[in-house]
């Protein structure tokens, strides 16, 4: 389980961007987040049981169960403000947001029944994304 948040922020406030008139200046502000973050998880259960001859069994449950989870909350910004830009070719301002998030979780049951010396086997399998 994953539980974020946080900003990622480019800022130029009350600044002078003086270029060169002549050389064509360019000036970049640029955020980047790139955050990967994954949840991953898994669980198995096992069931045993024994039948007799007779006809009677005894019981018994296995049970499996996964959760896998994200929960994020992230700000992005690539601002200018109260600034002055001045012989300036471009002025590029960048916010990129590259980053990626899964969860998976991955559950298997396996059984085994035995009855008048035979042995009986299945599984059980699942997963979710």
């Amino acid at each position: 389980m994953n539980l974020l948040s946080g900003d990622t922020a480019a800022l130029v406030d009350n600044t002078v961007l003086s270029g060169d008139a002549t050389s064509g200046s360019t000036f970049k502000v640029e955020a980047t987040d790139d955050l990967f973050t994954g949840a991953w998880s898994g669980a198995a259960a096992f069931n045993f049981s024994k039948a007799s001859a007779q006809g009677s069994s005894s019981m018994s449950v296995g049970v499996s169960g996964v959760l896998a989870y994200n929960d994020i909350n992230r700000d992005l910004m690539s601002v200018v403000s109260n600034s002055t830009v001045t012989d300036a070719a471009a002025l590029n301002v960048v916010a990129n947001k590259k980053g990626a998030g899964g969860c998976c979780g991955f559950r298997t049951g396996i059984f085994q029944f035995r009855y008048r010396s035979r042995y009986f086997c299945g599984d059980s399998a699942g997963r979710f994304h």
